[in-house]
């Protein structure tokens, strides 16, 4: 009997699991607290007042970890995801971006579509736009945006090495 792969509930369990743990540390902390807390009022009372600040807490935090990644790929990443996304198109010998891809995975996908170039191009421009499709569909959706803006990017400055 062949057993079939089932992606999609693999994730919503790995989803459901990282909340549980999550909600498991905070239920801890906010217990703990309100048993030192509950002298002055209820333990009820302080139990959820703890629950909220540490969710406030996450929050900021998770604001934070946005604002940073970003400034960190604005100053420094999108330089560098650039130049090398530029430096892989150059050694293989990329054909020419035209002006009418409205993204870069539709750039690869046609290339990887195109029987008339080697296969072996091909292959890489197909594991280019899997892998830049992955990042999206993974949730780690500002990570995809990054990767997109320095494909954008490197595949503009690419077509201008070209001669016109």
């Amino acid at each position: 009997m062949v057993q079939s792969l089932s992606f999609e509930s693999a994730e919503k369990r790995y989803v459901f699991y990282r909340i549980l743990i999550g909600f498991i540390s905070n239920i801890s902390i906010a217990c703990i607290g309100a048993y030192f807390i509950s002298s002055t009022n209820g333990m009820v009372f302080s139990f959820i007042w703890i629950m909220l600040a540490l969710w406030i807490i996450e929050l900021f935090m998770l604001i934070k970890n946005i604002v940073f990644t970003w400034i960190y790929f604005r100053l420094k990443e999108r330089k560098e995801q650039t130049e090398a996304l530029l430096a892989f198109l150059k050694h293989n010998n990329f054909p020419k971006p035209e002006d009418r891809f409205t993204t870069p995975e539709d750039y690869f996908i046609n290339i990887a579509g195109d029987e008339k170039l080697d296969t072996e191009l091909r292959m890489k421009s197909l594991s280019l736009a899997i892998r830049r499709r992955t990042y999206g569909e993974s949730g780690k959706l500002s990570l995809s945006i990054q990767n997109a803006m320095s494909a954008e990017d490197a595949l503009s400055r690419y077509a201008a090495t070209f001669p016109v």
